[in-house]
């Protein structure tokens, strides 16, 4: 098996797609294809940034995927894959300008305010993602490699629990939670790693362009899973604890993880 995610080859090729997908995206964005309520006001400020924050995401989330693969994929894969990643931007953003989808926002009960046709669309593409998503479980089952798709979920879950904590921990009023959809679909992405099975690599495409178009039309704050109206300022007193629990658990991480510990891990001696 070949570990794609580490692959300098493929990193460079998904990089390109990557900055390829964002300037399809933000010419769609300046169409008229797109109304001006679809998304933020583009100025060359955002232009520039939201291209970074794209490729910084991507990156990250291909890095966590883990993708693995029998053989480096060919040419006809590389050009689906492609596709797949071009059509999740454009697709998506051009399915936000139906009416009954324009002002679709994932908030606790908000499925009780939909009309039919938004329903009929999200259960459409929920059952496409669910059958795939259990195809991949199946494949996943018989190569007992559960536990490295599980993996990116508990980093996410980490990393926004951390999140949640220092904002209930710094008293911020109004907490509600707000999946948009560059993380719903980075959190989709998560599952469909093992590209052995070819639907699942253009799933995996699908997602990531979605992603890049959700930070090219609202930017990074498309990665705010928690809102809320306001915090109290940082102070010492505030900090210091996190400081503590943090060191804490890195040197529990160092421990168990660094040089020397269970996992075997070595330095790397050069010879000169």
């Amino acid at each position: 098996m070949i570990e794609l995610s580490r692959h300098k080859g493929w990193t460079l090729v998904f990089m390109t797609l990557t900055t390829g997908v964002y300037f399809a995206s933000e010419t769609l964005q300046l169409s008229p294809l797109i109304s001006d309520s679809s998304h933020y006001k583009p100025t060359v400020y955002t232009f520039s940034y939201d291209l970074l924050y794209s490729w910084l995401v991507t990156f990250a989330v291909s890095k966590i995927n883990n993708i693995v693969i029998s053989q480096y994929p060919s040419d006809r894969q590389i050009i689906g894959y492609a596709l797949a990643y071009y059509v999740g931007a454009i697709g998506f953003a051009l399915l936000g300008e139906i009416p009954c989808l324009h002002d679709l926002v994932i908030v606790p009960g908000f499925w009780d305010h939909l009309q039919p046709c938004a329903k009929l669309t999200i259960l459409f593409f929920a059952g496409i993602i669910g059958i795939l998503g259990l195809y991949q479980c199946r494949q996943a089952w018989i190569d007992r490699d559960c536990g490295k798709h599980l993996i990116p979920y508990l980093i996410f879950v980490s990393c926004y629990g951390l999140v949640l904590m220092t904002l209930v921990y710094g008293e911020a009023s109004n907490i509600n939670i707000h999946v948009h959809h560059a993380i719903g679909a980075a959190v989709l992405s998560f599952w469909f790693t093992d590209w052995n099975n070819y639907p699942s690599m253009l799933c995996h495409g699908v997602m990531m362009g979605v992603v890049v178009e959700g930070i090219d039309f609202y930017g990074i704050g498309e990665l705010s899973l928690f809102l809320c109206n306001n915090g109290t300022l940082m102070e010492m007193s505030y900090m210091v604890p996190i400081l503590i629990i943090w060191s804490m658990c890195s040197l529990c991480l160092y421990r168990c993880f660094g040089f020397g510990g269970p996992s075997g891990i070595k330095p790397k001696v050069l010879k000169i």
